[in-house]
């Protein structure tokens, strides 16, 4: 787990018709056509990601391939204070054939995505439940099971989501009124699935 870089910054740049929406994975910085975000450190054997939502013009949206816009990663080198840079073109494919974007749907970013959604509306639900209010907090984690329920219904899940979906499920659909060592115990586990990340230990 040793550090591999150091100050890293992570900026993207989109093209006239794409526009950053939200941040789904770490907090940055959005303004327009432009989103920024920054981590301390990386360290070997672990993969760190940006989730950005974007929103494009319909004239943009035509079959085939088109350039969205531009990833700039720059960082330092440990030891030798030596910084680096990386560009990378984001690209997407459009399709008007519903076979075509099934097949085309990459899982890993799918999971990343439906996890970090549902890890927001974890932290909601420990906010309601603080307040006294239970029962809304275990519609929010029912609408988490639904959500990763959905993505079953498109493709083949990993065991990590499955584990997700039945925790999700045995802490929303207890409709019973629980003591007050039973919520205590609920917390513990909601902010446990807050602080796990994809694939825990090696993605982030």
């Amino acid at each position: 787990m040793s550090s591999c870089a150091q100050t890293v910054s992570i900026d993207v740049e989109l093209k006239p018709g794409v526009r950053a929406v939200r941040a789904l994975s770490r907090d940055g910085s959005i303004d327009g056509q432009q989103a920024k975000f920054t981590l301390n450190q990386i360290y070997a054997a672990t993969e760190h990601y940006v989730l950005l939502e974007v929103e494009l013009d319909k004239a943009l949206a035509t079959d085939g391939e088109q350039e969205l816009g531009l990833v700039k990663v720059a960082y330092t080198l440990p030891g030798s204070g030596a910084r680096q840079t990386r560009d990378a073109s984001i690209r997407g494919r459009f399709s008007q054939s519903e076979e075509e974007v099934k097949a085309g749907i990459d899982t890993k970013v799918s999971e990343a995505v439906v996890e970090q959604v549902t890890r927001e509306r974890t932290r909601r639900a420990v906010l309601l439940q603080d307040q006294g209010k239970v029962k809304e907090a275990r519609e929010l984690l029912m609408q988490n099971a639904a959500e990763i329920q959905g993505l079953t219904a498109t493709m083949a899940p990993s065991q990590r989501m499955l584990d997700l979906q039945r925790q999700y499920y045995s802490l929303g659909a207890n409709a019973a009124p629980a003591a007050p060592s039973q919520l205590s115990l609920d917390r513990k586990i909601l902010r446990q699935l807050d602080a796990g990340s994809a694939g825990a230990g090696v993605r982030y």
